[in-house]
């Protein structure tokens, strides 16, 4: 007789209930967005007060960053929402091959 691992076991009765994951894209809070555009938004404004050259250079950097995947997020977002390629190309005066190039090949 061998053993069966815990997950392997079936359970008596009737299929169980499938119970909602709370990863689906539907239920995960965008509260991380609000986040990232909040942190961007101070980090603007450090780099408005900033009168040292290295300072704000590196505050630019980072709010170049930061900006770049809140770009990549939206972009990804609105796709999965069925916003074309296309459109979104149209929207950003940016051909619409780059945007797939750089945000949706590999996906």
């Amino acid at each position: 007789m061998s053993q069966q691992h815990l997950f392997e076991l079936e359970l008596p009765g009737p299929d169980p209930i499938r119970l909602p994951s709370e990863t689906e894209p539907d239920s995960v809070s965008r509260m991380g967005d609000r986040r990232r555009i909040r942190r961007l938004a101070t980090i603007a404004a450090r780099l408005q007060r900033s009168t040292e050259p290295l300072e704000r250079a590196r505050l630019a950097t980072e709010a170049r960053d930061f900006a770049e995947g809140i770009v990549e997020e939206s972009i990804l977002e609105a796709n999965e929402a069925g916003v074309t390629w296309r459109d979104m190309g149209v929207g950003l005066g940016v051909p619409f091959q780059t945007l797939y190039r750089r945000y949706g090949a590999n996906r």
